[in-house]
């Protein structure tokens, strides 16, 4: 919101809103997301519901909510949170500790460094539960390796972005229509080879490769 109205005011709630989520809904620990916290935040079970995209889903049933953690929604939140950063202007050093985590708990947990690409779903301390790909956290984790990269110049990162983008290149884009399949198995077999479905969107993806052509440019540019 500020981005777009510059006033003062959502350049404030901008940077409370950072110092929430940077301060209470990361495990300082592990360094993932919480699913839920009380009033108080304090980590409590998370809320199972029937009608969302976890419960609707094919491929394997959804994990236990309690202690699991999404790889893509962790990858997201710190470019995101990096973002919002570069956006207010905020002085960046409080935040990056906690962007850092994030990243590294996904590629310690979450890459799959056998057959490339990223996992849907893991143990918050732990390895990942369920091993199948797909088509939104690998879009997500693509701009959020590649701007950890540009952040923290950690080498790790890259090597991560340059696997789940050859997955992805090979496996989940369909090149004829320019759209990724929506459910892989580990080996990138479909599950769910169709583009679209009630729940999916076009957010995650076409503007994934924009921002990754951009990112890609600016180190071209730098080297």
């Amino acid at each position: 919101m500020f981005a777009a109205s510059g006033l003062e005011i959502h350049r404030r709630k901008l940077e409370a809103q950072v110092q929430l989520f940077t301060r209470h809904l990361i495990n300082p620990v592990t360094g993932c997301g919480r699913n839920q916290v009380d009033l108080d935040f304090n980590p409590i079970p998370a809320i199972a519901l029937n009608r969302t995209w976890n419960a609707e889903r094919a491929g394997d049933a959804p994990a236990v909510p309690t202690d699991t953690t999404s790889y893509g929604h962790n990858v997201e939140l710190s470019w995101l949170t990096n973002l919002a950063i570069q956006a207010g202007g905020f002085t960046p050093e409080p935040y990056k500790p906690v962007m850092k985590l994030l990243l590294d708990h996904a590629v310690q947990h979450g890459v799959d460094w056998e057959f490339r690409g990223i996992f849907r779903d893991g143990i918050a301390d732990g390895e990942a539960l369920i091993k199948e790909k797909e088509f939104w956290q690998n879009a997500e984790v693509l701009v959020g390796f590649h701007d950890g990269y540009e952040s923290f110049e950690d080498e790790h990162y890259f090597d991560a972005f340059e696997n789940v983008w050859t997955f992805v290149n090979t496996h989940m884009i369909n090149h004829t229509v320019g759209e990724f399949r929506t459910l892989l198995n580990r080996e990138g077999q479909p599950i769910d080879a169709n583009i679209s479905n009630p729940w999916k969107v076009a957010y995650h993806t076409g503007r994934a490769l924009l921002e990754c052509s951009q990112l890609l440019a600016r180190l071209k540019v730098a080297k």
